[in-house]
């Protein structure tokens, strides 16, 4: 019986435990699944954790991972860089991971160094490649635009290979360039870009082609240091400072991405003309109001209506055919196809790890022809090796080769628009007879035959550029925290610029002769330009960051660097000869022009500047936050005792946040930060050995009978006391973020003052000294501005999404001119047009009259008013009235119009406000964003004589159709019994029969010539699409996307710009740059 009942208990507790373990095994589950981020590409090493326990595992480098837990458990995803998600486990999990830009503990890229954004005092933004990728141009700046707060950006142009984009930090100026620790923004020589047809006029410039031909792809980050975090760069950062971060090498399998992206430019701005037949008889109209003889024939106007082959003319006898060419047609294509590629490899161990990009950018011209054009070749690679455990090197190289194409003849080059409007349509783009024959057109030029490099000539400029960077670093092994680093770079370019112009006769269209007179130039020209630039850059500093107590986060660096930059060039040209017995053009080679008729230039210079820099920062707990910074800058273009100064900054944060008060009362501010920053940096000014004694050539001078000697004379006083301008930068900013990133922004006051630039003291000195006074550091400037950025961001299911504005706005002002103090003013009108003291740039960028209501209904009422609108006081009457002009305000009411009745305003020069928005996405397989940017406090003008205008030109714009016209053509419109039929323009008439400023309808800027050019274009648009993974492993590719891009391709502006670009700087299309460009892009991306 005992054991009996043993035997049950034993039995029992057997079950109990058997089925307590089968219910255990039951509530476990296996989970499989992928980590991956927007793109769908892999994570490697994200956290897969069991919420609240120990309990996790990582990805592998697919994004992979499997873990066992409990049914019903929560899981947490997170990777650095990424939000955080939590989600219920399941067998099968595919887990997205947003990118947070924004999280506090982002790394960013600053002076010297990084830091954690939780921890930044400066105003720094940061932003990544696949956002400079998101608008795709050959052009880096322009990829920035209205992307960055504080960056203020103007496409001025669409010419092949231009780099037209105006980049300006702040309203500062242009900001210097560093790219992985090494500045590269240099200066160069080039062909002149002002009028002028001597092809060997050179001219310096800033050179920012390591940002503008840089490619996106090889970007990883860059920051932009517009506040007193800019002055540890020192020597030429009084603008800020833009740090570009190239990709390096990561500790995965090699990954092969290749990219490609074809797209189709067209103008941005439509063509819209009347008929040919139509503006024959709008010409005559003109030529009626101006009260001068027909330009077209009735006949001539039938043979063209009815497509006849040719017509007589009634007054000559003369038999001449109905030609009708399109110079627009005849020059522009229909689209230009642009390409770009990109192939990079990246992978590596733990020892070694490297990424090698390569690159190649082909941007055609708008305009047919092969005058112009831009081809990029372009390596980018660095390896990183692990030395020893304690000691690492980085080599970083580049290589950029690029050549572009365009006409030259710079007179030319700006007027070439002019040139395809004002040709006359009856005349062929070869003479009748003989197709080897441009016909003479207008003008003594031939767009077409402008085109034809063959004919016309070229400018070609060939340019290399290749970089080396060694970095070594050293982890110190006997005290924690501490690392030095030692780094060393050689820059070498060399650019080539050979410029032809050539000769070219052009002949008549009917009988196929030519002369002199009709030759576009007189003789053929050619010129050579080659520049070299060297830099050589060593530093070495020395890094500690260290926490201690788990409240005091320290970190400090101290260096010391040198920098010697060489500049050489060297230039020559010949003329070929003018006539039959000089002239003979065999091939664009110096030594085959005339000897006699040769020029040639040259200069070196070489310069050196040192610095050491140290910062210091501090911060407890993250909440209060402490740095120092300082520079000691040595430049040799200052008179020993004054080559030497010291600018130092600081900066100080409270994260209010993070106080224990502020998170009862408001939980959901996960960051609110208070920041201002203070600091001093010096721009060079002034010549190099200014301060050293010299002489000028100053006369000849006969010694002895039949020899004249070159006599030299020191005419000015060594300057021994000019030194650095020196630069305060300060900044109030506010960083805040709500509901873990939901909703965030930035706001930022800031002013810059420029103490002490050069000028020379108003006094005089008596006649006897002949000599100038040196410059002094005399004058004071300052810029003074705004800037927010707000953004939003946010997942509902299997949609992400991303909005973000900015804005920005600047104003500059001189705050005290040496010259104003004996100034005189002849009156305070003189004093109000011209004084800039204490005046805010941009208040008289343009001007325009207003007006005062009512239009002149006919010539009677014109020459009843009582104000005379003639240019000159004296005279009487208004014979330069139309019927239909609008009537302007007298403003001073002295009876007449005149200079004094201007309203001032904005110009057209780039805009002191201006701002973007973008909203980005994704949804399952497919990803998007919008671009906006645009621009207020910016007018622009056009002249009614130019392109956009009529009465110049040979084709009119159809909304000048809307315009007082004689109800019945060939009406008398000098008749007062001539029926008029009103319109928003007043009657139209010929520039170049009236006189360009004889009538107020062409000579005066009017709100219908002078608009408000506030505008908001549609920058950049993209669609993408990601392929499923298990298809693509069949075939051997991780992942691929393809996408479509484009450009320009919305604008919202002042009906009356319809015809005028309201971004681009292009003279209100009187000429000069070409149109930007809308583009349609197709591309795709593969990784392998």
């Amino acid at each position: 019986m005992r054991k009996s009942n043993l035997l049950k208990r034993v039995m029992s507790v057997a079950l109990g435990f058997f089925l307590g373990a089968s219910a255990l095994l039951a509530q476990n589950i296996t989970v499989t699944g992928t980590v991956t981020d927007v793109q769908k590409e892999p994570i490697v090493g994200a956290s897969v954790m069991q919420k609240g326990t120990t309990v996790g595992s990582a990805t592998d480098v697919d994004g992979k991972f499997t873990l066992v837990v409990p049914a019903g458990a929560v899981l947490e995803f997170s990777s650095i860089g990424f939000e955080t998600r939590t989600l219920k486990a399941e067998a099968k999990m595919n887990v997205i991971l947003v990118e947070d830009s924004e999280l506090l503990n982002e790394t960013v890229v600053v002076g010297y160094g990084v830091q954690k954004r939780e921890s930044l005092t400066g105003a720094i933004t940061q932003i990544r490649s696949e956002d400079i990728a998101a608008t795709k141009t050959a052009d880096g700046v322009a990829a920035l635009q209205g992307k960055i707060p504080g960056l203020l950006i103007t496409q001025n142009s669409g010419k092949p290979g231009a780099f037209a984009s105006e980049i300006n930090l702040r309203g500062f100026g242009t900001p210097m360039i560093v790219v992985d620790g090494v500045v590269r923004s240099t200066t160069r020589y080039r062909k002149s870009t002002t009028y002028n047809t001597n092809p060997n006029a050179l001219e310096q410039y800033t050179d920012l082609s390591v940002l503008q031909e840089l490619n996106p792809d090889d970007i990883e980050s860059i920051s932009v240091l517009k506040d007193a975090s800019a002055t540890i760069y020192g020597l030429g950062a009084q603008n800020g400072v833009i740090l570009i971060t190239t990709k390096k090498g990561q500790v995965k399998k090699p990954s092969v991405n290749f990219s490609a992206n074809v797209s189709l430019a067209s103008p941005v701005v439509p063509r819209d003309v009347v008929s040919w037949t139509e503006f024959m008889k709008y010409e005559n109209a003109m030529s009626d109001v101006a009260n001068m003889k027909h330009r077209f024939s009735d006949v001539q106007i039938d043979a063209y209506e009815k497509g006849l082959p040719s017509y007589t003319d009634p007054v000559t006898g003369k038999t001449y055919d109905t030609v009708y060419t399109d110079w627009y047609n005849e020059v522009y294509r229909k689209v230009a196809v642009n390409q770009q590629y990109n192939i990079s490899l990246t992978g590596g161990t733990e020892n070694i790890n490297y990424y090698f990009g390569a690159n190649f950018a082909n941007d055609n011209p708008i305009l047919k022809g092969d005058a112009y054009g831009y081809k990029r070749y372009g390596f980018n690679g660095n390896i990183s090796v692990k030395l020893t455990p304690s000691l690492t090197m980085r080599y970083t190289t580049s290589f950029r080769q690029s050549s572009n194409l365009g006409m030259g003849d710079f007179d030319m080059d700006w007027n070439i628009f002019y040139y395809i409007y004002q040709s006359n349509p009856m005349v062929g783009v070869r003479t009748k007879d003989n197709p080897k024959h441009y016909s003479d057109v207008e003008e003594h030029t031939n767009p077409v035959a402008l085109l034809d490099t063959d004919a016309s000539g070229y400018t070609k400029t060939d340019r290399k550029d290749f970089s080396n960077t060694v970095d070594l670093t050293y982890d110190a092994p006997f005290l924690k925290g501490l690392q030095f680093q030692l780094t060393g770079a050689y820059d070498f370019g060399r650019s080539k610029q050979r410029t032809l112009i050539k000769k070219m006769k052009l002949y008549d269209y009917y009988s196929d002769t030519t002369s002199d007179q009709l030759e576009t130039r007189q003789e053929t020209q050619y010129a050579e330009m080659w520049n070299d630039n060297t830099r050589v850059y060593g530093r070495f500093q020395a890094l500690y960051n260290r926490q201690f107590g788990g409240a005091h986060n320290v970190s400090a660096m101290l260096g010391a660097e040198l920098t010697s930059i060489t500049n050489a060039m060297i230039g020559a040209s010949r003329f070929y000869g003018a006539d039959g017995s000089h002239y003979l053009y065999t091939h664009d080679v110096i030594n085959q022009g005339l000897a006699s008729r040769s020029d040639n230039q040259g200069t070196r210079s070489s310069s050196r500047t040192a610095g050491y820099i140290g910062r210091l920062n501090y911060n407890y707990k993250g909440k209060y936050l402490v740095e120092l910074m300082g520079r000691y800058d040595g430049n040799y273009m200052f008179q020993r005792g004054k080559r030497w100064s010291l600018f130092p900054s600081y900066s100080l944060g409270w994260r209010i946040s993070e106080e224990k008060f502020f998170k009862n009362i408001l939980p959901f501010v996960n960051n609110l930060k208070f920041r201002w920053s203070d600091g001093f940096t010096g721009a060079p000014q002034g010549s190099a050995y200014a301060y050293v004694n010299g002489y000028n050539a100053d006369g000849s001078w006969v010694f002895s009978d039949g020899a004249s000697t070159t006599g030299y004379a020191n005419n000015q006083v060594a300057n021994t006391i000019l030194t650095w301008a020196k630069v305060r930068m300060m900044d109030f900013g506010v960083d805040w973020e709500l509901w873990q990133g939901k909703f965030g922004g930035t706001f930022d006051w800031f002013k810059r003052q420029m103490i002490g630039t050069a000028a020379t003291r108003d006094a005089s000195l008596p006649d006897f000294y002949a000599v100038t006074l040196p410059q002094e550091n005399l004058n004071r400037s300052e810029n003074v501005g705004l800037e927010l950025s707000l953004y939003h961001r946010n997942t509902v299911g299997n949609f992400s999404y991303r909005v973000q504005g900015t804005a920005t706005f600047s104003r500059y002002r001189q705050t005290y001119i040496e010259s104003e103090n004996t100034h005189v003013y002849t009156s305070s009108m003189d004093y109000w047009k011209n004084c800039s003291l204490n005046r805010w740039n941009g208040y008289m960028g343009g001007n325009t009259y207003h007006w005062a209501g009512g239009r002149f209904e006919s010539v009677d009422q014109a020459n009843a008013s009582e104000v005379l609108y003639t240019t000159n006081g004296s005279q009487k009457g208004n014979r330069g009235i139309i019927v239909g002009q609008y009537m302007l305000e007298d403003r001073n009411g002295n009876g007449y119009i005149d200079g004094e009745d201007v309203y001032y305003t904005w110009g057209a020069g780039n805009p002191p406000l201006q701002f973007g928005l973008t909203f980005s996405g994704s949804y399952k397989n497919f990803d998007f964003s919008l671009i906006f940017n645009g621009a207020t406090m910016k007018y622009k003008g056009y002249g009614l004589s130019a392109y956009a205008g009529y009465g110049k030109l040979n084709y009119l714009p159809s909304h000048y159709t809307d315009a007082y016209h004689v109800a019945t053509y060939g009406s008398d419109p000098w008749d007062p019994a001539t029926e008029w039929v009103s319109g928003y323009w007043p009657a139209l008439v010929r520039v170049s029969q009236v006189g360009s400023y004889d009538s107020p309808s062409y000579g005066y800027n009017q709100p219908y010539n002078y608009v408000n050019a506030t505008f908001l274009r549609l920058k950049t648009i993209e669609l993408g699409y990601r392929f499923s993974p298990k298809f693509l492993k069949k075939v051997g590719i991780k992942s691929a996307r393809v996408f479509f891009n484009g450009g320009n391709l919305l604008t919202f502006s002042n009906k009356l710009l319809k015809y005028v670009d309201p971004e681009s700087n292009d003279s209100g299309r009187a000429g000069g740059e070409f149109q930007i460009n809308k583009t349609y892009s197709f591309g795709f991306n593969l990784n392998f």
